[in-house]
Order: structure tokens, then C-alpha cells, then sequence
């Protein structure tokens, strides 16, 4: 069975407002990042006890490197998950 996942994340940086303001200035970008890693999740992947936490990290990684891409600096030093459903 096909199962759908949605999210709401917050992210943690020590930087100043330019992060966000890259982050804002490239939305779609960073979304689509966020999306595409979401699509690779199986439902296998959803039982595993660090699913949150490696799903948080890859969400980082992906989201820093296109702003790396974009801005040259990422800044986003932690992704939290405020919302988490898996129908």
C-alpha cells in the first residue's frame, strides 16, 4: 500500500537573518530538495527506530547544498520536525 507522508519543518541556525533570507528567496528550490527526498522514503524506511533523525539530517544536507548552490552558504545547522504524519 502506498502510504503519504506530510511534514511542517522548523530549522535552528546561529547565523544571522540571511539565512533565512536565502532560504525564503529560494523556496522553491529548497522544496523541491526537501520533496525529492521525501520521495525515496519506502515503507521499510518508516519502521526503522532513526528514521526521524536520519530524515531530518538528509532534509540539512540537501537543504544546505542548494543554498551552497545558490548563495554560496548554507547556515542551517539543525531541522526539527514540528509536524509529522504518515497516512
Amino acid at each position: 500500500s502506498r502510504k503519504v507522508m506530510q511534514i511542517k519543518l522548523a530549522i535552528m541556525t546561529h547565523y544571522d537573518e540571511q539565512v533565512i533570507a536565502n532560504i525564503e528567496k529560494h523556496v522553491f528550490a529548497v522544496r523541491s530538495e526537501v520533496l525529492d527526498i521525501m520521495r525515496q522514503v519506502t515503507e521499510t524506511d518508516l519502521t526503522s527506530a532513526d528514521f526521524r533523525s536520519n530524515l531530518a539530517e538528509s532534509i540539512r544536507i540537501a537543504m544546505n547544498a542548494t543554498l551552497e548552490e545558490a548563495e554560496d552558504f548554507g547556515g542551517i545547522e539543525k531541522v526539527y520536525f514540528v509536524e509529522f504524519i504518515v497516512q
